[in-house]
């Protein structure tokens, strides 16, 4: 058994699945020191160590398993935890505790293997950053009816505005959203 003050400073839960006929996909994996969450449409890899400070010692507890996303979520509301091979138990603020068994894929089914379609090397591409927050108000105040709940993202380089539209009813409105410089 493991103890440690910290577990998941990260809302990664909010990448799984909530699809009955995908179980798999409604919980995170880890595996060789990452965790990864995907619905499908989005994908989430994040470093055991380097983005969430885990432990040698909890990174071999948890390798190969899988955690709800419904228990990562819980979870994430305590102050204190203890890993085992077979649970996470978490210490909650009032003292009580929440118990989230960890299950292998023999029990949920064989997870996707993220990897093949995360970007490998660094081949020279052309980066261009983009604040999420005000992507999201752009987004917001644009009319989006699209049934396909979409936008376009029309690039006109690394230094220029970045259009955005509905993808497929613009309806005479396009917003634009600045890059951000990024290293």
């Amino acid at each position: 058994m493991v103890q440690t003050k910290t577990f998941f400073l990260s809302a990664i839960h909010e990448a799984c699945g909530k699809d009955d006929l995908r179980p798999t996909m409604s919980h995170v994996f880890f595996n060789n020191g990452k965790v990864y969450a995907t619905d499908a449409h989005i994908l989430i890899r994040q470093d055991l160590k380097e983005t969430l400070g885990f432990t040698d010692e909890h990174i071999q507890l948890l390798e190969g398993k899988l955690l709800e996303a419904g228990h990562v979520k819980e979870l994430n509301k305590c102050i204190f935890f203890e890993t085992t091979a077979e649970y996470v138990e978490g210490t909650l603020k009032n003292g009580g505790t929440f118990r989230a068994p960890l299950k292998t894929e023999s029990e949920v089914g064989k997870y996707p293997n993220a990897e093949a379609v995360i970007p490998q090397g660094t081949e020279p591409t052309e980066h261009v950053g983009i604040n999420y927050k005000i992507l999201n108000r752009l987004c917001l105040a644009m009319v989006l009816k699209d049934p396909d709940n979409c936008i376009k993202l029309s690039l006109q380089g690394s230094s220029r505005g970045i259009a955005v539209r509905p993808s497929q009813y613009d309806r005479g409105q396009i917003g634009l959203i600045m890059p951000v410089k990024i290293l």
